[in-house]
């Protein structure tokens, strides 16, 4: 990474740089490593973002802090993964965006073409590889944005998905009141010393 803050050609023009999606990683790397000196930004400490970065960091940051998740299993072997016998679950990999790496196993029956899809996707191909194994939880979607000043909870928004979209998505959405999130978010982004914004999906 080669960032030049002094170069007034990529710099002259902007007041913020502000990262929404994964190139944050990029710019918490850069700032650990004093590289974004002069640059106007707002990342979490590198470290952060690595425990909440793939989804079995994330589960395990989870479960240290006490916080309510669907039960889940990290199958770190293929025939963990083919002796599966609770349905419905969602298998995940670590790494994925906009529902990619996402397949729902309803029944034993689906398990073959799950394992054949989760596998071309390149599941189970190292040690550090494998899926994410969550129950499948009823209820209503909500999509949360939280904004962090050095681990202090400083706005929060939530939004309920009613209607779903293509992949997943939401293609309608209706803000609600998220005042009960706010205790859960707190403890996250406290014990993590998390600045800026962080995003996550609440049943």
């Amino acid at each position: 990474v080669n960032v030049r803050p002094d170069d007034d050609k990529v710099y002259r023009h902007y007041d913020v740089l502000l990262p929404v999606q994964e190139q944050v990683a990029v710019l918490s790397w850069a700032a650990g490593r004093d590289l974004l000196a002069g640059v106007r930004t707002v990342v979490p400490p590198f470290a952060a973002l690595a425990r909440v970065q793939d989804k079995i960091s994330a589960q395990q940051t989870l479960a240290e802090h006490d916080l309510p998740q669907p039960p889940t299993t990290v199958v770190r072997r293929l025939a963990g993964l083919v002796t599966w016998d609770r349905f419905p679950v969602y298998a995940k990999l670590p790494v994925g965006t906009a529902s990619a790496g996402v397949v729902r196993i309803g029944s034993a029956a689906e398990l073959p073409a799950a394992i054949a899809k989760l596998t071309a996707w390149g599941a189970f191909e190292d040690r550090a590889s494998g899926v994410v194994v969550q129950d499948e939880v009823p209820g209503p979607l909500l999509m949360v944005q939280a904004v962090f000043d050095a681990g202090r909870l400083v706005a929060l928004h939530a939004c309920e998905r009613v209607c779903e979209g293509l992949g997943g998505g939401a293609s309608h959405k209706r803000s609600v009141a998220a005042g009960r999130l706010r205790p859960l978010f707190e403890r996250l982004g406290g014990a993590l010393g998390w600045h800026g914004a962080l995003s996550a999906d609440v049943v």
